[in-house]
């Protein structure tokens, strides 16, 4: 899905911009539309899966250090236990810093690809006023008239 590269940067496995539409092939960019749109959605319920999955670890590391700090909260430079207390020592504790970030960037993974969908929904709609535009001949053909006209019919007779 994504990887992090050696400079800290997210590669995708996928095409991060939707692709232009081609007005010299609308009927081509019909065909690709639908396939277009389901590539992100799928991308998406990956990403909302993956993002479930993580809020359930971190659920289970909370817990997890709420219980030790609880247990022994010396160990977390608390006095007496309060649930202020608790709250601010699970805070601080590093194995829930780091399941927050996943979470954080899994969330923000989620609401690109939701953009993404978003825009080729907005994609679609384009298309489908580039063809009603096609099929009120907005996007015609010079056409010559009168002599002009008449010099190029008998240059693509000889032809």
């Amino acid at each position: 899905m994504i990887e992090r590269k050696g400079n800290g940067r997210r590669e995708d496995n996928f095409d991060d911009r939707l692709p232009a539409i081609d007005l010299n092939r609308l009927e081509e960019e019909w065909v690709r539309q639908p396939r277009i749109t389901e590539r992100y959605a799928e991308k998406l319920a990956e990403a909302k899966k993956q993002l479930a999955l993580l809020e359930q670890q971190q659920d289970e590391v909370d817990a997890a250090v709420k219980l030790a700090i609880r247990k022994d909260p010396e160990s977390f430079n608390l006095d007496k236990i309060s649930e202020d207390g608790v709250k601010s020592a699970l805070s601080l504790d590093e194995r829930h810093i780091s399941i927050a970030r996943r979470v954080i960037e899994a969330k923000y993974i989620v609401d690109q690809l939701g953009g993404k969908l978003k825009a080729s929904d907005h994609r679609k709609t384009a298309l489908e006023n580039e063809v009603q535009l096609w099929a009120m001949s907005y996007f015609s053909t010079p056409r010559t008239g009168g002599e002009a006209g008449e010099h190029v019919r008998n240059a693509e007779k000889r032809a």
